[in-house]
């Protein structure tokens, strides 16, 4: 009896949930733990069949279908969700092909000029994030635009 008692104090001291088990593989546990949240990871499971969907793409199948598709394999995402984890995808295979051309020596890319027109920009109706991307990642004609700026003070000051 004193045993058993001995073992309720124990156990309302340090409750079985608390007690860290000791791994004999800790590789084998961290697989577990990566393959736990790679299955609940929208994004890393997008990832995972991101070829596939390319794949689908390419062949014609409507992204409404391809989202269904997903969702009837417990990938459920939004058509905005699946829109920007195609653009990011895309982009990240998009870059890290170009690094390995580059690394290569097979790719050098010229700097890129932004010409002004004389006409005031248009609003944009787009919100595209990647037309964002290739803004920021371009590099002015910065001649270009001093002559830009000076017409442009010209006809205000006339």
């Amino acid at each position: 009896m004193d045993n058993t008692r001995q073992q309720l104090d124990n156990n309302l001291r340090y409750p079985p949930y608390m007690t860290k088990a000791k791994p004999s593989d800790p590789g084998a546990a961290l697989d577990a733990l990566a393959r736990k949240f790679s299955l609940e990871n929208k994004a890393a499971a997008f990832r995972a069949n991101f070829e596939k969907i390319e794949y689908a793409i390419q062949s014609g199948a409507p992204q409404s279908e391809i989202i269904k598709v997903l969702k009837e394999h417990g990938i459920v995402l939004s058509a905005g969700t699946f829109k920007e984890y195609l653009r990011r995808e895309r982009l990240r295979r998009n870059k890290d092909s170009m690094n390995s051309l580059s690394s290569a020596g097979v790719v050098s890319s010229p700097p890129s000029t932004v010409i002004p027109s004389e006409e005031p920009p248009s609003p944009v109706q787009s919100s595209d994030p990647s037309a964002i991307d290739s803004i920021i990642k371009s590099t002015p004609n910065l001649e270009a635009l001093a002559k830009f700026h000076k017409s442009q003070q010209k006809k205000g000051s006339s």
